[in-house]
């Protein structure tokens, strides 16, 4: 029995899309184990450092995988001694065999020379004919694309704070401020008690140690460049297609991707304006129109939260490069341990993932005992950091979210906005030509964008908003793929259709730029985190344990015996005042 493709997604086999580029998984991989490293020589336990980075040395064998040669340019090309591997092309402008002949009818340019000192031109005199300039390769122009958009929504989003910053980056710039100017390790000591950085501070290390270098505004711009570096080579993954024309579309719907908060906020403000008569009025942020839930769109993470979505896009790409065989299960597995210093939800929201991945391979018989014993010793190095974070954080509210009235009511109408329009895009416009995710992998995204609403931690659902980046990040590119391929091909009825769901979607992220662009521009602020936090417009409805763990619960073989102590407290003076 045949089995029709699911429309827009890809099969299982490797598609013609090429994400990513040679270097683009080792880049990923190094932001992350470097991080990790210094978080334990944060709190004072270098030899753990030590150990974590001779655990993350079987990373290099699986990075150089001598299977994956073709994929970075290393081995020769198809058709000289090599065979290639299944469903592989050769990309564009890659040179054949040695004396392989060109297309037929093709020639050089007039005036070349050709072998043995031949003149294109018989008889010719004089100097010979310059060769043409080379145009700019479509491969070259994509990363050029992919690191340009990203120093864009980094300075979007205010790092560097050439532009205005969300109320979020108060707090981020005051932990960034303590790890630069306080000896590691360090406590805060308010009303008599000592209180430890309880946090996923992976995006924050390296800029910090730089500025213990070179200053505070050197940590500052060391965080705009390693987040900038960072996104881009997660969007040269993400993001590539088989031609140049492709990946910039792709690209593009990825940027501006996002729910139908603003149908969601208008049909709410309206049966509020009908109901109690007042005035028709369009809050301010129109994400949380549904009160329980919330879906961020992809300007809203980069504005609002760059380390969750820089971890979920970091595990998206490295589960797209697994889908095409152009890493091994083993980096995937490691890469996947090492976010949680990034993100510990965007490492829950990949477990689907990461599941399939396993599954496969074993079933495949692709599994190496590298694979097996590379991302365990990785992950044993890592358990006191997950137990770090989990420290004293019984506090933060989770569970099963009740199946109030109002859940059953709000979830439906969550989904129909959120997800519904961008699977039946999917399904009635999307590609048959094998573009876009694995076929399995689009699957499990929308199957755990549906599920993931069913569950709730902390008081403003941030598993909500974070574990579901992975899944998000698998649907913008599938849906990117299919508005791809129906501008190639598509009638104009269906490219009508398409340009009104994407531009639906894309009103929540460009309100969310607006609001923020319109603020302030209050630069970075040189209050400690206590101080911050207690000045942040969150600090009323959020307990301060999302930061900060009290230092005797923070696990033995982790708690400083004498770290620094910082004697703080409220500040009287406002912190948007204390400017670096």
């Amino acid at each position: 029995m045949t089995t029709l493709p699911t429309p827009g997604v890809a099969g299982s086999s490797a598609a013609p899309s090429a994400p990513g580029g040679t270097r683009a998984p080792a880049v990923m991989l190094a932001f992350l184990v470097a991080p990790a490293a210094l978080l334990y020589a944060f709190l004072g336990r270098d030899v753990l450092a030590v150990a974590l980075a001779v655990a993350a040395l079987p990373l290099l064998p699986l990075l150089r995988d001598p299977s994956l040669a073709h994929i970075a340019g290393t081995a020769r090309p198809v058709g000289a001694g090599a065979a290639a591997p299944p469903g592989a092309s050769i990309p564009p402008g890659a040179s054949g065999p040695p004396g392989a002949s060109g297309p037929p009818g093709a020639s050089g340019p007039p005036g070349a020379s050709g072998p043995s000192g031949a003149s294109g031109s018989s008889g010719a005199l004089g100097p010979p004919a310059r060769a043409p300039r080379r145009a700019l390769s479509p491969r070259a122009v994509f990363p050029l694309a992919a690191a340009a958009t990203a120093l864009l929504l980094t300075t979007l989003g205010g790092e560097g704070r050439l532009l205005p910053a969300t109320p979020d980056w108060l707090v981020r710039d005051a932990v960034l401020r303590d790890l630069v100017e306080q000896a590691w390790p360090f406590a805060y000591r308010v009303d008599g008690a000592d209180w430890v950085l309880r946090a996923p501070l992976g995006m924050y290390l390296l800029p910090a140690l730089a500025g213990k270098l070179a200053g505070l505004r050197a940590a500052h711009v060391a965080l705009w460049a390693q987040n900038t570096a960072a996104l881009a080579a997660v969007l040269r993954v993400l993001c590539a297609g088989d031609t140049l024309r492709r990946g910039l579309v792709v690209l593009a719907v990825f940027c501006l991707f996002g729910g139908w908060d603003m149908v969601g906020t208008l049909a709410v403000a309206a049966r509020h304006a009908i109901g109690s008569g007042a005035p028709f009025a369009i809050p301010d942020d129109i994400q949380w129109w549904d009160r329980l839930f919330q879906y961020s769109s992809t300007l809203t993470l980069v504005l609002w939260v760059p380390h969750h979505a820089l971890a979920g896009w970091f595990l998206a790409a490295l589960v797209l490069l697994r889908d095409r065989r152009r890493i091994r299960l083993g980096t995937l597995m490691a890469g996947a341990a090492l976010s949680i210093v990034w993100s510990p939800f965007a490492l829950l929201g990949a477990a689907p993932f990461l599941l399939k991945a396993g599954v496969e391979a074993l079933r495949a018989r692709e599994i190496r005992p590298l694979d097996l014993a590379g991302p365990a010793l990785l992950a044993f190095a890592l358990v006191p950091l997950a137990l770090y974070l989990a420290s004293d954080s019984g506090d933060v509210p989770r569970g099963l979210q009740p199946l109030s009235t109002e859940f059953l009511i709000r979830y439906p109408a969550f989904l129909a906005l959120e997800l519904l329009p961008f699977v039946a895009a999917n399904v009635l416009f999307g590609a048959r030509d094998g573009h876009g995710p694995a076929r399995a992998t689009y699957r499990i995204a929308v199957a755990s964008l549906v599920l993931i609403p069913c569950y709730r931690i902390g008081v403003s659902n941030d598993f909500v908003m974070r574990a579901s980046i992975p899944a998000l990040a698998i649907l913008a590119v599938t849906t990117g793929h299919t508005a791809a391929s129906v501008l190639a091909g598509g009638s104009n009825a269906r490219r009508i259709l398409l340009a009104l769901v994407l531009a639906l979607g894309s009103l929540t992220g460009l309100e969310e730029v607006g609001h923020t662009l319109a603020t302030p521009n209050r630069g970075a602020s040189t209050c400690d985190f206590v101080q911050a936090w207690d000045q942040s417009p969150y600090s009323r409805q959020m307990s301060d344990a999302i930061y900060l763990a009290h230092r005797d619960r923070i696990p033995a073989l982790l708690r400083a015996a004498r770290p620094q102590v910082l004697a703080t407290g409220p500040s009287a003076s406002p912190c948007v005042e204390r400017r670096m």
